[in-house]
């Protein structure tokens, strides 16, 4: 059974600005044009929608973290940087899946096309995300970092745990989101995480060693635990 208290999102406001994202990518000026048009394109294909919820942490133990209604995340992570009876949102968002059907149209007769629809896409999920952080961040008073399952090597919050917000948020039913037996997402251009105000900002990205073109930290090898290093 799903939390009690969720937050449905059905239509989040988003602004697909050209310029923004053509400054992020490397092109001609013959390609310029052909990607303004993407993503206008794009405009018209994005359905994003959100779900989430407020959720108090009840105890906390070496790797889990225990919420209110029976849940409980197993995180290293989390049970590091949390602290009993805060709030936490975890949240569950997506474009929908009508930009990146037609982005598998494009690939049947170019890949260029295709290539960049669903670059358009991935840019068009962080920017939702970001207009949705910064809800929660209202609502949790506070600045806010972003844990998602799998992030980093995925030692620190095992892409397993997607099973448990699926289970407190069911998105399926509210945002039409499913997970598939290979803990993959569907419709792809989804993402889920675990909100919290935590006393040190958190980048996944610091433990991961993998390259990527929108990288918020440098990495900086596996992750050390706060809490034991305060004791030492």
């Amino acid at each position: 059974m799903a939390a009690s208290n969720l937050i449905v999102i059905d239509n989040i406001p988003l602004n697909l600005d050209s310029k923004e994202f053509l400054s992020t990518q490397k092109l001609r000026k013959v390609q310029e044009k052909e990607v303004e048009d993407l993503i206008e394109k794009g405009r018209q294909l994005v359905e994003p929608k959100a779900v989430y919820s407020l959720m108090k942490v009840e105890a906390i133990g070496d790797d889990e973290v225990d919420l209110e209604g029976g849940f409980k995340l197993v995180s290293i992570v989390l049970a590091d940087r949390l602290t009993v009876h805060q709030t936490i949102a975890p949240l569950v968002i997506t474009i929908g899946p009508k930009l990146e059907e037609q982005a598998s149209q494009y690939g049947k007769v170019s890949l260029l096309k295709s290539f960049f629809l669903e670059r358009i896409g991935d840019f068009a999920l962080r920017k939702a995300r970001t207009n949705v952080e910064a809800q929660i961040s209202q609502q949790l008073g506070a600045r806010i970092s972003r844990f998602e399952p799998g992030g980093g090597t995925g030692k620190i919050f095992n892409i397993e745990q997607q099973k448990v917000l699926f289970q407190i948020l069911d998105p399926v039913n509210n945002i039409r989101v499913r997970l598939l037996p290979s803990l993959l997402m569907i419709p792809r251009k989804s993402s889920s995480g675990v909100y919290a105000s935590v006393e040190e900002h958190f980048f996944d990205c610091q433990y991961c060693p993998a390259k990527c073109d929108y990288r918020k930290a440098a990495f900086t090898g596996e992750y050390r635990r706060i809490k034991q290093q305060k004791t030492c």
